[in-house]
């Protein structure tokens, strides 16, 4: 039955969380990627000119507008945004503690670079959208899978109407990620409709490798992140070497934009030809409608908007590259917003300031009162607001804990040593465990060591020691090594303690090449002898839960729909919840013994 195998590895994923595995417990070998530290803090790489709004036809008090709504917007929850008109930034926003220059993960956004490898391609004679798969991979494809794909072209894999079922849950399902696609039964007649699947990008990224004998992510090196001079950049790879295509991107928000901008300029970069303008024309066009409740269609791996004739690179989360052609702009967005696709509250805004009834001419009156001001408000845009009440067991306030009670608790924790009982959740956010194929260990040991303006916090995970600089109402960056792959990390910590009393640190994990960050609330019990971690991550419980009750809407749901039919649902989502957000209880170590030398490891 359609989508049976992914369904499958999906639940038995999700079963083998909830039961507390840990180790690599998917189907797909692991192989660390993301290997190299990122530079910390990064080299000024800017690009673009910097203009005042002004100049390109935009008033400061506009830009100022939109940079306010975007920060004051939770479902936003914005890291990057960077707005460009005549190919010249008005507009640049960071949000603490995300750093300027530094990568970051784009999703699905990464699709529409894949079809710029497929046009290079066709502009290089190498390949047509009418090309069939059978005639790319010939016996790579078993005779009787022949006849069923006989009919699928690289149009229809551009155009996410090839009907074939293999779709992202494929990706934990094995290694054989090619194969298993060709062994794949169709859920539709090719061409009929619109279904997106990254499965049919993952696909168009191997017709390049097949074509070329390379990985698309180092063909593109050559024929266009060298020449749009964008240097640093990861693209990861399946199990066999093909880059994802259809996700796995990290790249910064300038490069994102020099895309935008290629795109814009219909296929020129700084005058030199990069890919054909047919190619991009025919790219931006409508090829399929989806049927979309935020009326975009579908060109060649872009989102098309024909009433206003602009595009976008979307990745969920938010990660999005919006053109507007019509009044020559380009602007980029990084999130961690906890919506998923297109339809977005980031999307609601950007729309609102610049896209259908706004109007932008020819530079206007410098205006430098308002553009000193908003280039103040964008500079404070990053600063961090007042906390939100720790919600639990129906709390309905929280007290703010005295300096006193402070500074004792941390005099009282300072050495302490804590072993804890639940030894099945880690540190990286469950969310990029799954969309990175890194899972956790568990963690099992957590001690302190106080400093003058915080503390590290140091946690074992498996075989890897974690040490975790954490200011006091301030961020601090480190680099974390997760089983070979390193990312920049900022710790924000601060302490408050429940309507009982009870102290509590929290202590906030912003991965900065992410979307993701995670949320770790401390609690000290018989004055700190015990304690109790209360885990979260943001974005987390809708965005997992909406990925893991999909699997019931998807065609092959049988195994998520038979839960649902013995009423055994609540358990699940109960058994979800709790893996989302666990509680681990630990015991203080009395003595100074073989634990507490593995646990109080010298600083880095």
């Amino acid at each position: 039955m359609s989508g049976f195998r992914e369904n499958l590895a999906m639940m038995n994923l999700a079963m083998e969380l909830f039961s507390g595995q840990t180790g690599n417990i998917s189907r797909v070998d692991f192989d660390p990627q993301k290997t190299a530290s990122p530079q910390f803090p990064p080299e000024d790489t800017s690009f673009f000119e910097r203009v005042s709004p002004e100049s390109v036809g935009i008033r400061s008090e506009h830009a100022a507008e939109f940079v306010k709504e975007l920060s004051d917007c939770k479902k936003a929850a914005p890291h990057h945004l960077l707005c460009l008109r005549h190919g010249k930034v008005f507009l640049e926003c960071t949000w603490k503690p995300y750093v300027k220059g530094i990568m970051h993960i784009e999703h699905s956004l990464a699709k529409s670079i894949t079809a710029l490898a497929v046009g290079m391609l066709i502009d290089d004679g190498k390949l047509s959208v009418d090309t069939k798969l059978t005639e790319i991979f010939g016996s790579e494809i078993a005779f009787l899978n022949s006849v069923k794909f006989k009919n699928i072209a690289v149009s229809h894999l551009l155009t996410m109407t090839s009907g074939v079922s293999f779709n992202e849950g494929g990706a934990i399902s094995g290694n054989d990620w090619k194969n298993a696609y060709f062994d794949s039964p169709l859920s539709f007649n090719t061409g009929t409709r619109f279904e997106y699947n990254s499965m049919n990008s993952y696909m168009l990224s191997a017709i390049v490798t097949k074509i070329t004998g390379m990985p698309m992510d180092l063909f593109l090196k050559d024929r266009l992140f060298e020449p749009l001079e964008i240097r640093d950049f990861l693209w990861e790879r399946c199990p066999r070497g093909i880059t994802k295509g259809g996700w796995g991107l990290f790249m910064k928000a300038e490069d994102v934009a020099k895309i935008g901008q290629l795109y814009l300029n219909e296929g020129l970069f700084k005058d030199k030809r990069i890919v054909s303008q047919e190619w991009i024309l025919d790219s931006v066009k409508k090829h399929v409608s989806t049927g979309r409740p935020d009326g975009l269609d579908y060109g060649y791996q872009v989102w098309i908007d024909e009433k206003n004739g602009s595009c976008l690179f979307n990745g969920m989360l938010q990660q999005n590259c919006f053109i507007f052609k019509d009044k020559d702009l380009v602007i980029v967005t990084n999130s961690g917003s906890d919506e998923l696709m297109t339809l977005s509250n980031v999307a609601r805004i950007v729309n609102s300031y610049f896209g259908d009834g706004n109007e932008f001419g020819s530079a206007l009156d410098e205006d430098e009162r308002s553009y000193e001001s908003l280039k103040s408000l964008a500079l404070s845009a990053g600063k961090r607001h007042a906390h939100n009440p720790i919600k639990k067991g129906g709390w309905k306030r929280i007290r703010t804990a005295d300096a006193g009670l402070r500074n004792r608790i941390l005099k009282e924790i300072d050495g302490n040593v804590y072993v804890l009982e639940n030894k099945t959740e880690g540190l990286m956010p469950l969310f990029m465990q799954m969309t990175h194929n890194n899972f956790t260990d568990g963690l099992s040991e957590i001690s302190f060591e106080r400093e003058r303006d915080g503390l590290y916090i140091h946690l074992k995970e498996g075989g890897e020691i974690h040490h975790l600089p954490a200011g006091f109402d301030k961020d601090r960056y480190s680099t974390l090594d997760f089983k070979g792959e390193k990312y920049l990390i900022a710790c924000f910590l601060r302490f408050s303690c429940d309507e009982d009393l009870n102290p509590c640190l929290v202590l906030e994990v912003s991965f900065i090449e992410e979307a993701c960050k995670r949320i770790i609330k401390i609690f000290f019990k018989d004055g700190v002898k015990r304690i109790r971690l209360e885990l979260s991550e943001n974005p987390g419980e809708d965005v997992i839960m909406t990925a893991l009750n999909s699997i019931s809407d998807m065609e092959g749901g049988i195994i998520m729909n038979k839960i649902k039919e013995i009423g055994a649902i609540e358990v699940f989502n109960r058994a979800a919840l709790t893996k989302i957000s666990p509680v681990i209880r630990g015991e203080l170590v009395e003595e100074f013994n073989e634990i507490g030398e593995n646990v109080l490891w010298a600083k880095p």
